[in-house]
């Protein structure tokens, strides 16, 4: 991935050429928008797991719409099963992002 001059990421991994494979994990936790000269760029925020010294504080960013390294082709999702009095105990705590 090359940075951008606004620190967007843009770029294609040559892994991305071979077979699909989990070859790195990170997580999409968040989009947004960047004014520059030339117009609006979008991008997603996403975490990564090498820890806060890294990148911006442990995240990222990287141009959204644009399938840059695969992040919107080839996207896993999961969904925890929790017990449903779990889920009413906790149904009005703010979790801070």
């Amino acid at each position: 991935m090359v940075r951008g001059a606004l620190g967007i990421g843009r770029g294609h991994s040559d892994l991305a050429l071979q077979r699909k494979q989990g070859y790195h994990s990170v997580r999409i936790v968040g989009w947004g928008e960047e004014y520059t000269f030339n117009g609006v760029q979008k991008y997603w925020k996403v975490a990564n797991s090498w820890g806060p010294n890294w990148g911006e504080k442990g995240y990222f960013r990287i141009a959204k719409g644009t399938d840059e390294c695969d992040i919107e082709s080839f996207v896993l999702g999961t969904w925890p099963e929790v017990e449903e009095n779990i889920l009413l105990k906790h149904a009005n705590d703010v979790i801070p992002i």
